[in-house]
């Protein structure tokens, strides 16, 4: 999520061949409260006392002589995180670039930049400005000579607007790629992560893992002591999950961290995208398995969730995020048959065995239908007297693929006669 700027000082930059032109806008936008005063009482008078005045706003301001210049200075506050919210640009700054390029290049690099373009009169056209610039609501004019507080209000409304769009993008961003209840990334975010890491691995020849975590008996947690305590239990092993990353910020900085993520139900995934060895990520899963199988306390109920682990390694088992996916459950699922609180890498022979399995539970689905089921009653004889002295239930099935199978029911003994 984009982080919330708005009680830092919001940044300005001047863009102006004329360096008295920077003075100016420092005096202008750097004043104290004194010479504001009537448009602070214009304010109180429109929207009460208790309003915040213009004044309160500390701005930073920096201030370039050329486009190229204002360029470069705008590309090192984005990529350090602290871009810059407005941008005064002069409409000619002979011999470099004028005002309609430099704001062309600076959007390419902070599309989200606010912009006043300050022109002359004779300078530019508004139809000019849009067939070069297209139609944004990012961009106002300022023609020249400007009033100062035109300035002042221009930088206080556009900053400001700056900053709400950004809280905005961020609450949108948290929403569409965050989990609502752990708040760890969710399955669109991790699929997009996952892709990424599977081509760098790829690229740079390296090996990476995916660990596909499912708590044992979670169902029995939420059926029997509710939903509310199965929310609970979840926000925990989110966080515990989080402690076990080697990193402090393990949610998705970088391809170059662990990256923990909630895609469903009970079922979580960590991204291991750079593998020293293979066996790495069997360390990183028994210590998700230690923190995640320790007691915790849920209201007035001690609980005890274990995980279970499928452990699928890039790119060998698999070079596309599909693959990956699906030998990492199958792996999961392999180490729930061992039992609670294991971890088990993915192996080949296991998707013949999944296929397998699949494939007899789906003609099982059929069978009925297609009256594959024949029901047989076999005698069971007591040796020593020859007589019945039971009877065996076999429910058969017999499958043009499979071919044939059986299941008995428990025998019983016959009525006996006087």
């Amino acid at each position: 999520m984009i982080p919330n700027k708005s009680k830092a000082s919001p940044r300005i930059l001047v863009i102006d061949d004329n360096i008295a032109i920077h003075e100016d806008f420092r005096k202008i936008l750097m004043k104290t409260a004194k010479p504001v005063d009537d448009l602070q009482g214009m304010r109180s008078a429109l929207f009460g006392s208790e309003t915040q005045t213009l004044t309160t706003i500390a701005f930073e301001i920096d201030c370039a002589s050329q486009g190229k210049e204002g360029l470069a200075m705008a590309q090192q506050a984005q990529s350090g995180e602290r871009p810059y919210a407005l941008a005064f640009v002069d409409s000619r700054m002979p011999p470099g670039w004028d005002g309609i390029e430099t704001i062309r290049h600076l959007w390419k690099v902070c599309p989200e930049l606010q912009v006043v373009l300050c022109t002359a009169y004779t300078d530019y056209s508004w139809q000019q400005i849009q067939s070069n610039l297209g139609n944004s609501d990012s961009l106002l004019l300022l023609k020249k000579p400007f009033d100062n507080m035109e300035v002042l209000q221009l930088a206080h409304a556009l900053t400001r607007k700056w900053e709400l769009n950004r809280e905005i993008q961020g609450r949108l961003n948290q929403l569409a790629y965050y989990d609502k209840l752990t708040g760890l990334p969710n399955r669109t975010l991790f699929i997009d992560w996952l892709t990424q890491a599977v081509h760098r691995a790829s690229r740079y020849k390296c090996k990476g893992a995916l660990l596909f975590i499912d708590l044992d008996n979670f169902k029995r947690v939420n059926d029997t002591l509710g939903h509310s305590i199965g929310d609970d239990l979840l926000k925990i092993t989110a966080e515990r999950l989080v402690k076990c990353l080697r990193v402090s910020d393990t949610v998705a900085r970088s391809l170059e961290n662990e990256m923990a993520a909630r895609i469903g139900g009970d079922e979580f995934t960590v991204i291991l995208p750079e593998l020293q060895r293979e066996e790495d990520a069997g360390v990183v899963a028994q210590r998700i398995a230690a923190q995640l199988g320790q007691p915790l306390q849920l209201g007035n109920h001690q609980v005890i969730v274990t995980p279970s682990i499928g452990i699928a390694l890039f790119p060998q088992d698999g070079d596309n995020v599909e693959t990956l996916i699906k030998n990492a459950d199958i792996a999961m699922y392999y180490s729930k048959r061992i039992g609670p609180n294991m971890f088990k890498y993915y192996q080949e022979s296991m998707n013949a065995s999944a296929l397998k399995r699949m494939t007899i539970e789906n003609h099982l689905r059929q069978a009925f239908e297609r009256d594959e089921f024949m029901l047989h009653y076999q005698p069971q004889f007591d040796l020593a007297s020859g007589m019945v002295s039971g009877m065996e239930a076999l429910l058969r099935w017999s499958n043009w693929e499979l071919g044939h199978s059986h299941h008995s029911s428990s025998s019983r003994s016959p009525k006996k006669t006087g």
